[in-house]
């Protein structure tokens, strides 16, 4: 069936970008593309005026198109990688609803929880799992309520923008796409054109153009440089940090967009820095951008991927508006939503019967429960299946190590970049241990990894972590860094107990 028109809406403190896009069987068609930018005094945290300025630009181009999608940014996001046993949507989300409350950093009543499936055909399958609070999906709302949109999908921008660079046939090895904006650039790491590792970094970017401004609110010289160093540093630590999962990993390819500096120039710095060919996004080959659009694509990278994720299954895209849940869950909240008038007529009914009916009432409970008794010993094979479902669900659950969680631990003692760096990171999950082989800029450098990370304590000041030295220091080939040492912490919570004598 034919899709409707759309817009795909994308914005952040310094602009707003638009497409109004059409479905064909073979990809999408780009009507409009607006970039407009965003008032220097305006609230966009302020939902009322956001939609009212929302409300103007579109009507400033005469748009007309009243449904609409939207991103949620990176860093209003918990973003989570799971790898799960194989089985159905309800199967998944059922255990999506199970894992990911143990890992949120806020209360499971205010998140909006919805997950998307990595293709595998294996017995596990990979799934990103994306948590927001309540009330950023309230503040998307209320913004299209007061531009008179009719919102029909909450989606996230980092996968948007993963699917324009799957849909632009640039997805062979490892690729790095770098989205600049004004104040967070959001850097996402494909292998083979799934995405692996992403977060999002605060680099404060001027707009293009700008002017410095002196003390008296007056140009006060040239506009302000581009903080090149900090954009490249922030890169530099992600790829760094998606290596500790990837040993040895290489990169193939840096894309480039997002809304400030996007152009040749800032392509061929990233060149310069990494040795790696670098480009700035195209359009994809499955959406149509008319000649007559003005401006470069790179902007519109988000916008695009929310339009693409249109024409996928749904398992395959994020939706905080219609999340994947659990059947019966799903059944319980639909439970919660009767009328007024219909809820008075159930309690009166149910008063009625109580009062009238008691007997009856308990023999027909206690047919269905017979009744339903029966069904569930009719099929022997299938509840046998069911609870070698459970069993190994349940095994699953206790050899699952949240890894994550310690390192991060680790990582809030482990002295500076100045001292020493990780040149190699091995876990050992069956003795609970962590090796770490540094580079450092003296030998004394080990001892103090080792004496921190003992002083790490959980909420009754019991030490989590062990740690010693190793016996493999020695010389290092590295600048700066002439000691190669070795630090083995072992996850007290983790490490086999030992036989009593």
């Amino acid at each position: 069936m034919r899709k409707r028109d759309v817009l795909c809406i994308d914005w952040d403190g310094r602009s707003i970008r638009v497409l109004e896009v059409g479905f064909h069987r073979s990809g999408v068609v780009v009507r409009r593309a607006v970039h407009a930018p965003v008032p220097p005094d305006m609230d966009v945290r302020d939902p009322a005026t956001m939609g009212d300025f929302l409300r103007r630009t579109l009507g400033e181009h005469r748009i007309r198109t009243r449904r609409a999608i939207v991103d949620v940014p990176r860093h209003d996001t918990f973003l989570n990688r799971l790898s799960l046993p194989s089985g159905t949507m309800d199967e998944l989300a059922a255990m999506v609803h199970l894992q990911i409350p143990k890992e949120l950093p806020f209360s499971r009543d205010q998140a909006v929880i919805d997950f998307v499936v990595v293709p595998n055909e294996g017995t596990t399958w990979d799934v990103w799992v994306a948590a927001i609070r309540v009330g950023v999906v309230e503040y998307y709302r209320q913004v299209f309520a007061a531009a008179g949109l009719t919102l029909e999908r909450i989606g996230l921008r980092p996968y948007a923008n993963v699917r324009t660079l799957q849909a632009s046939d640039l997805t062979r090895g490892r690729v790095v796409m770098v989205e600049i904006g004004p104040s967070m650039t959001e850097i996402n790491i494909l292998r083979d054109g799934q995405l692996m590792y992403t977060r999002a970094a605060p680099v404060a970017m001027p707009a293009a153009g700008s002017p410095a401004i002196g003390a008296e609110g007056e140009a006060a010289g040239p506009p302000p440089p581009m903080p090149m160093d900090d954009l490249l540093i922030e890169v530099s630590r992600t790829i760094a940090a998606y290596r500790a999962t990837d040993l040895g990993a290489t990169i193939d390819l840096i894309v480039l967009a997002g809304t400030v500096w996007i152009d040749e120039p800032l392509a061929r710095a990233f060149e310069e820095r990494f040795t790696v060919p670098t480009q700035v996004q195209p359009v994809p080959r499955a959406v149509r951008w008319r000649a007559e659009l003005a401006g470069s694509p790179a902007p519109f990278s988000a916008a695009m991927g929310l339009a693409l994720g249109e024409l996928g299954e749904a398992s395959h895209r994020f939706d905080f508006l219609h999340v994947k849940e659990p059947e019966a869950e799903h059944r319980q909240r639909a439970k919660r939503r009767p009328v007024v008038a219909a809820t008075v007529l159930m309690f009166a009914a149910a008063g009625v019967v109580a009062a009238y009916q008691p007997i009856r009432h308990r023999n027909l409970e206690l047919a269905a429960l017979e009744a339903s008794y029966a069904v569930q010993n009719s099929n022997e094979k299938s509840r046998q299946e069911a609870l070698k479902r459970v069993t190994d669900l349940g095994d699953w659950q206790a050899r699952d190590v949240i890894w994550i969680n310690h390192l991060h631990r680790i990582a809030e003692v482990f002295p500076s970049n100045k001292e020493c760096f990780i040149t190699r990171l091995d876990v050992n999950a069956a003795k609970g241990t962590i090796t770490l082989t540094l580079a450092a800029a003296n030998g004394f450098v080990a001892a103090k990894v080792v004496e921190a990370v003992k002083s790490i304590t959980d909420e009754k000041d019991r030490p989590l972590f062990d740690a010693v030295s190793g016996n493999k220091a020695g010389e290092a080939k590295i600048a700066d860094y002439p000691v190669s040492d070795e630090v083995t912490i072992t996850v007290l919570s983790l490490a086999p107990k030992q036989k009593k004598r």
